[in-house]
């Protein structure tokens, strides 16, 4: 094959049948003698051939349609990787099921179709099939990867208002303190947006007061790559003066210097979850809302150290 895509032609020649007879038998229809259907599939199996279902369904003059819907303010500045990634996740489950994707930013008050939340809220996972992972236990094992290095005193840029993932990380941070039995005054939380800009103006603020945390915590890895530019700036190091530590591990994590300690939040994955889950449900695979959760993982890089007395024993 010379390193070539194998196509339906060549399963054809290789099964020593017409081309049709190969569409007959990968559509399943039994008008096929037996004997020349295991030949095919013999061929399809020695070739590697797969099927392009987009292309199968252009050719039937059908294509099922489903709608990545990204329900925000469109003035307000995206978090572009988590957005993209997303989107290559729901692109890759829906190649393989032969529909096409198209994204839209839309209101989806009063509209009767069948949906697939991503990261739902608590109410919109009593009435639609959703996907997540578990952000209260993400938040929860990146304070105790701090405490573990001997940090007592902590920053924690807060992520937009009323976002419900960055809520239940910041609730997860702070059942890990209270379990290490430290009070709400080992924590100084500011209130920031998910931007980078955002978190060089926070972390600024926080890393020139007197009390400075020697652990900056941000809810996500935007807030935590400003939190570094303000670091340098200020002429700290890192993680020697201060640890930086991120949510998300998007690409800039494993670029920027140091490299981000961060979650891995499985963007992709939850994209091609929730496209797939969609289309279960729209071929009747049962109408009873679940949530699937999808692991997360701690990344740990170089922002992230002991703190000052454990360091120097």
């Amino acid at each position: 094959m010379g390193g070539k895509k194998p196509t339906i032609d060549d399963v054809a020649a290789l099964a020593g049948v017409a081309r049709v007879t190969v569409s007959r038998v990968l559509n399943g229809n039994p008008n096929v003698r037996d004997s020349v259907r295991d030949r095919v599939f013999k061929a399809v199996e020695m070739l590697g051939y797969t099927v392009n279902m987009q292309a199968r369904s252009l050719a039937g003059g059908r294509m099922h349609v489903l709608a990545l819907v990204v329900e925000s303010d469109v003035e307000s500045e995206p978090n572009s990787y988590y957005q993209s990634g997303l989107e290559l996740g729901a692109l890759r489950a829906c190649t393989e099921a032969g529909i096409q994707l198209v994204v839209q930013t839309v209101s989806l008050n009063g509209l009767g179709f069948p949906v697939s939340c991503i990261s739902p809220g608590r109410a919109a996972s009593t009435r639609a099939n959703g996907v997540r992972i578990d952000e209260e236990s993400a938040g929860h094992e990146l304070a105790l990867h701090l405490l573990g290095l001997g940090h007592r005193r902590f920053g924690y840029l807060r992520g937009l208002a009323g976002h419900l993932s960055a809520e239940d990380r910041f609730e997860g941070f702070k059942r890990a303190l209270a379990r290490a039995g430290l009070d709400p005054s080992a924590y100084r939380a500011e209130q920031g947006n998910f931007t980078f800009r955002s978190g060089v103006d926070l972390a600024q603020a926080l890393l020139t007061a007197d009390d400075r945390p020697t652990a900056l915590v941000c809810a996500n890895d935007d807030m935590a790559v400003g939190a570094l530019f303000s670091a340098h700036r200020i002429g700290l190091d890192i993680p020697g003066d201060v640890s930086i530590v991120g949510f998300d591990d998007t690409p800039i994590s494993e670029i920027i210097w140091p490299p981000l300690t961060t979650i891995h939040h499985p963007i992709k994955t939850l994209g091609y979850t929730a496209a797939r889950m969609l289309v279960e449900r729209i071929k009747g695979g049962g109408n009873d809302p679940r949530t699937e959760i999808v692991p997360h993982r701690l990344v740990v890089r170089d922002t992230s150290g002991p703190a000052g007395p454990l360091r120097q024993q």
